[in-house]
């Protein structure tokens, strides 16, 4: 319950409470806005309204970065930034400023960039603007003390602590603060970068990061700004953003610059005065006349969604054109560098303004082909007598995954973007038609069916990709030298190739130079005649067979490949052979002899070889060749003819084994019977003992008398 002396202490602790909220007004008498206007000769301020400051609100947050400062009362001052533009009398405006007068008693310190230095700036007038343009923007805290000053604040060790502040925010209707309006793209513009705005101050900004490679940032200006064209990226089309401005209490703006198409569109196409072909020396001026010897430029390169494997737009200032990375469709924008720094170095009031420039002229790279190749880091090509070398191996004792990539004659930027803007397929070629096995695949060195020609197609494109500068060629992927792959076993079947065998040729160039066949004990046979080869080979169009076989035996044949004078290196295929078990039960054999030696078969020829490489496995399924093919006849071989010699001696072998068998169960028999009848007498005499005993048990101690 409130006592009746605590009534006057509370009337009197009020009435000093409006006595403070009256101080404040005394230490601010007026608060005026003003908008910049730019006009031919220099800037000028146009008054846009009075500011009424006695019922700020107050600010109830937590201030950042004030080191040993303390606030006792902080107010907040909204500039409506839509009011300003609504009262806009030019679309040449370049910020705002809000002028304060405040009692010549007392000291206005702001937070301030000196160089690269975070210090405070106290203002020596009691009449002084608080700008914001793209140079520099101080809006945020403002301080006023009747005894500390900039010095006071910035080396004191010790606690101080401030009576009254202020705190400048800008609010805006759709969230964005634009420096101007401009209606012509590709004009320079300046943007703020980093230190914009002092981080003392409370509030924050962020540049956008496109600023990082496509603006020039001048010397000297300690990085409050950048100067760059303006562009639009895909989707955006009035307003150009240089960053956000976040501050505490309202939603965050864009800051930036507004665009209002022109009346004639074609005044915002680029007119390219010449070509630039980037395997030449590129020329940094905009002509070759003696009056433009002695101008430097600004270049820009601008890409867009053709020659941007980003599928987007963007312009990167070269600060280096020779060695700039160009790429075919690219634009070269020259700007006059010595007008631009002039202008950067006029002072007016802490308020330094660009014009808008125009490009001087502007270049276009010419188009390059480029061609698209299987590749892996891992291969390498062999030096060899064919033009234009197509022959590669895997260095790599590993398995490695193949794809496609696109190669610019001298032009690493042009290889990253068409090998990132295509998505190529991986195609096989075979003798006579063509596979795709996909985007990429592992290649498996040990494989023979991974071996060959590959090109690359095209899947798949960036929008507005030039597809008609990709060329396409292709590499032979060939085993190392004196390599030896091991193929799969292969089940000769009825249908099929009816002997083991050798491919004649496995890839582009390569032939069979030597063949080698053994099985059973020490049997074998190679050849290297081709031409005429011995009895037991068979030569087709596309196969080497060995016909001299006989059943139930694995057969392992050697293959040997050469390139002849085109590369002086072999390789060699190692395969076993058998005949399967449905095929060995059928009898449906004919007349080869049963034993090595010259063989009365005539030379086969295949009628269907052609479909029999069409229907051989694709590389992506890892198969062997030599599969069934529905297509082929049924094969003919031979069974050996039975003498009527060996019957017989098979028929007298088995009457030995059959009486060897009777006689000896005979004497099995008759051991076991005497064996079980001495055993049955034995038990019977054990078991007469144990019964005359039982009489002679002796008689107990404990036994009667």
């Amino acid at each position: 319950m409130m006592m009746i002396f605590d009534i006057p202490f509370i009337l009197l602790l009020t009435i000093f409470n409006v006595h403070l909220q009256a101080q404040l007004t005394n230490y601010v008498k007026k608060v005026n806005g003003h908008l910049i206007i730019q006009t031919g000769t220099g800037v000028k301020k146009e008054n846009i309204e009075n500011m009424d400051i006695t019922n700020l609100e107050n600010f109830q947050g937590a201030f950042y970065d004030l080191g040993a400062i303390e606030i006792s009362t902080t107010k907040l001052l909204n500039i409506d930034w839509t009011k300003y533009r609504q009262k806009m009398t030019t679309d040449k405006i370049n910020g705002f400023t809000i002028e304060i007068e405040s009692d010549e008693s007392i000291y206005a310190t702001i937070p301030y960039y000196e160089k690269n230095n975070m210090q405070f700036k106290t203002f020596d007038n009691p009449l002084y603007d608080i700008m914001c343009n793209p140079i520099q923007c101080n809006i945020g805290l403002i301080m006023f003390s009747r005894d500390l000053k900039d010095r006071d604040l910035l080396f004191s060790k010790n606690y101080l602590k401030v009576n009254k502040a202020m705190i400048i925010l800008i609010k805006s209707e759709d969230n964005k603060l634009e420096f101007n309006k401009i209606n012509k793209v590709y004009d320079l513009v300046i943007c703020p970068v980093s230190k914009w705005v002092p981080t003392k101050s409370q509030v924050q900004y962020e540049p956008n990061r496109v600023l990082n490679k496509s603006g020039v940032t001048i010397y000297n200006n300690n990085r409050l700004h950048t100067i760059l064209p303006i562009f639009f990226k895909k989707g955006e089309s009035n307003f150009f953003l240089c960053g956000k401005l976040r501050q505490p209490s309202l939603p965050d703006l864009d800051v930036g610059y507004s665009v209002v198409p022109p009346a004639n569109e074609g005044e915002n196409k680029l007119q390219n005065n010449s070509d630039i072909d980037i395997t030449q020396t590129i020329s940094e001026k905009c002509s070759s006349s003696k009056n433009d010897s002695s101008i430097s430029y600004y270049t820009f390169v601008y890409s867009d969604e053709k020659s941007n494997f980003n599928n987007d737009i963007d312009i990167i200032w070269a600060q280096e054109l020779q060695t700039y990375p160009l790429a075919s469709g690219d634009i070269v924008l020259f700007y006059k560098k010595p007008k631009v720094t002039l202008d950067f170095t006029d002072d007016i009031k802490y308020i330094k303004l660009l014009h808008n420039y125009k490009p001087s002229c502007s270049k276009k790279v010419k188009n390059i082909e480029v061609i698209a190749l299987i590749s892996h880091y891992e291969i390498s090509s062999f030096k060899s007598e064919v033009q234009n070398n197509k022959y590669y191996q895997i260095k790599s004792d590993q398995n490695v995954q193949m794809e496609c990539y696109a190669f610019a004659k001298n032009s690493a930027v042009q290889t990253n973007f068409y090998s990132n803007s295509i998505e190529f397929n991986v195609v096989k070629k075979h003798e006579e038609s063509e596979e795709t096995i996909g985007s990429k695949f592992m290649f498996e060195i040990s494989n023979i069916a991974h071996y060959g020609s590959y090109m690359c197609g095209i899947n798949n494109a960036v929008e507005n990709v030039e597809k008609t500068l990709i060329k396409s060629d292709y590499r032979v992927l060939i085993p190392k030298a004196d390599s030896e792959l091991k193929l799969e076993e292969i089940l000769l079947r009825k249908e099929g190739p009816q002997h083991p065998y050798c491919k004649r040729s496995h890839f582009e160039h390569d032939k069979i130079i030597e063949m080698d066949v053994s099985y059973g004990e020490n049997k074998k046979f190679s050849t290297t005649n081709f031409q005429q080869p011995p009895k037991e080979f068979i030569v087709s169009d596309k196969i080497i067979e060995y016909n001299n076989t006989v059943e139930d035996m694995k057969y392992l044949v050697v293959c040997t490949y050469g390139y002849g004078t085109i590369l002086r290196i072999k390789f060699k295929t190692i395969q076993e052979f058998r005949f399967s078990d449905e095929w060995l039960n059928e009898e449906i054999y004919t007349t080869t002899s049963t034993t090595p030696g010259p063989s009365t078969t005539t030379t086969m020829k295949y009628d269907h070889d052609d479909e029999y490489e069409k229907h051989q496995p694709h590389p992506s399924v890892y198969e062997p060749y030599g599969q069934p093919d529905p297509h082929y006849p049924s094969p003919i071989r031979n069974k050996p003819k039975e003498d009527p010699g060996n019957t017989i001696l098979y028929m007298i072998l088995f009457i030995i084994v059959l009486v060897i068998l009777i006689v000896g169960g005979i004497y099995a028999y008759v051991n076991y019977y005497k064996k079980k009848k001495r055993k049955k007498r034995n038990a019977e005499e054990s078991s007469s003992s144990v019964s005359d005993n039982i009489g002679d048990v002796p008689k107990s101690r404990h036994s009667k008398k």
